[in-house]
């Protein structure tokens, strides 16, 4: 599980203003919406909609997941805001690792915006 303090509030102003403020990019991926805004330090939140996953046990055990993937693969150093915003319920773990890596490749390269 990501650590508080990597996890972005969402109740909070700077969570809140991703999806507001003209700063930030989004771009989709098969899984994902992503949301993204240049930050001091990363910080993460996953969304999963109970339109996809109706049942709240369920939904949390797959944001824990998702988090797990995203400490992993958190050795990228890249200083956004980011807001994942899950598409489709039928994910495999491994496709979401593979496309989470793919992400925070592209953020990467897009981070000098």
């Amino acid at each position: 599980m990501l650590p508080k303090n990597k996890r972005l509030n969402l109740g909070k102003k700077e969570g809140y203003s991703i999806f507001s403020s003209s700063l930030s990019k989004s771009f989709k991926t098969t899984h994902f919406k992503i949301f993204y805004r240049k930050a001091k330090v990363f910080k993460t939140a996953v969304i999963i909609p109970k339109k996809n996953v109706q049942k709240a046990v369920l939904r949390n055990k797959l944001k824990r997941k998702i988090y797990g993937i995203i400490e992993e693969n958190e050795d990228v150093d890249i200083k956004v805001s980011l807001v994942l915003f899950l598409r489709r319920k039928d994910s495999n773990l491994e496709e979401l690792n593979q496309e989470i890596r793919r992400i925070f490749k592209k953020i990467n390269e897009k981070s000098n915006f």
